[in-house]
């Protein structure tokens, strides 16, 4: 909760330097600062996008004594890659907002070389170093790369020749086990990769696959009994 309101800081920090020059006519009348918020309110994702929502909204209670009026508009997208430039250009367009939030990489693929375009200040949250691209994008997340670095430096410690990869259906989750078997082949490290739908968390099948691999899993979950499974079975 604390990165997310840290985060959330920055872009209101950095709108609010953009909106010093408005001029307002009365010294009691707080400025405005428009934020669209491109989010997967609906969808398989939706209950990762209205956590998001909820987030924001709380972040805001925060700045409820501020100079500045900071006014969030949401646009469902509903992870769809369409849907998400639809919503961009209603924000930008009609709505005439001065900074850009997105949820997922996906969106923020989409968002990034159109707040660009706009001069909009963009903060995705992403783990997508292309969505970082140019003067006004920022990313919230750790980069896949560093991750992967320190994770496969605990696997060479292991002595691990050969590692069963656990990668769910999630495009995040996806980066991240891309980064990590990169990493791993680049060290002369074998790997098996295992894609798993997060709907259905039973791995003992998988399991039973990776007997003598250590177990690396990417999910929601934090897949404890994968690596207890891993370090028994090296």
């Amino acid at each position: 909760m604390k990165k997310w309101l840290l985060s959330l800081c920055m872009v209101l920090a950095l709108v609010a330097c953009k909106d010093e020059k408005k001029e307002t006519n009365h010294a009691a009348v707080k400025p405005v600062i428009k934020i669209g918020v491109i989010d997967a309110l609906s969808g398989k994702y939706a209950e990762n996008g209205q956590n998001v929502r909820q987030v924001i909204e709380f972040a805001k209670q925060n700045y409820a004594s501020a100079n500045i009026d900071f006014k969030f508009i949401f646009e469902d997208y509903g992870y769809d890659t369409m849907h998400a430039a639809t919503a961009t250009n209603k924000l930008i367009n009609a709505d005439k907002v001065d900074a850009l939030i997105s949820w997922s990489s996906m969106a923020g693929n989409v968002v990034s070389p159109l707040a660009e375009q706009h001069k909009l200040v963009h903060f995705a949250i992403s783990n997508d170093n292309q969505v970082a691209k140019g003067k006004y994008n920022f990313t919230h997340f750790t980069p896949s790369e560093a991750l992967a670095d320190k994770l496969v430096k605990q696997i060479e410690a292991k002595g691990a020749k050969k590692v069963a990869l656990f990668a769910a259906y999630q495009p995040a989750l996806q980066k991240h086990t891309d980064a990590v078997e990169k990493l791993l082949h680049e060290k002369g490290i074998t790997t098996e990769r295992f894609n798993f739908s997060m709907d259905n968390l039973d791995f003992s099948l998988l399991l039973e696959k990776a007997l003598r691999a250590l177990v690396f899993c990417r999910s929601r979950m934090s897949c404890r009994g994968a690596w207890l499974f891993g370090d028994r079975h090296q």
